[in-house]
């Protein structure tokens, strides 16, 4: 059996030459995320580090991080990050979030929340607050860095804040 190499790399889109040799591989499209700044909320002193180092380098963006609500609310009023990972403790949750929510800038935030405790009447209260998203302790981080990254591009695209359209795809 022979195989056709042309009909093989037009059925793969494998870019070709003249004479029908594959080409070079072109460089890989770079796409700027939506998430470029990311802050963590959180006081536990000893994860804090490890949490904000491997989320930058799996999401490829700053992070700040805050050991108290107060210090959160002083960042997102300074540093306006597109999204915050809330992991304060304590029955003030709705509370930290109707704050952020509230802060310049915060109606475009992404606000998702790490909790251990409460039930379904908890994740109202924190949704109904402006709350975009809730996980349970132990999270698996790839999971929390795609949903954080979909969260953040889904809001900028709905505030009109980032093309929906890759601009290398439209250029075509």
């Amino acid at each position: 059996m022979t195989h056709d190499l042309a009909a093989i790399t037009r059925r793969l889109s494998i870019p070709t030459d003249r004479e029908g040799a594959a080409s070079p591989p072109r460089p890989a499209l770079r796409f700027s995320s939506p998430l470029r700044r990311l802050l963590i909320a959180n006081d536990q002193m000893d994860l804090r580090p490890h949490l904000a180092h491997t989320l930058a380098s799996t999401l490829r963006c700053a992070v700040e991080s805050a050991g108290s609500f107060e210090a959160a609310l002083e960042s997102v009023r300074s540093h306006r990050p597109d999204a915050v990972l809330l992991d304060l403790p304590g029955p003030r949750g709705v509370d930290i979030v109707r704050a952020l929510r509230r802060s310049p800038g915060g109606e475009q935030l992404v606000i998702v929340v790490l909790r251990n405790l409460g039930g379904a009447d908890e994740w109202r209260g924190l949704r109904d607050a402006g709350a975009d998203a809730r996980f349970a302790e132990p999270v698996e981080i790839g999971l929390l860095a795609r949903s954080l990254l979909g969260l953040t591009m889904t809001r900028k695209a709905a505030d009109g804040l980032v093309d929906k359209t890759p601009r290398a795809l439209s250029q075509r």
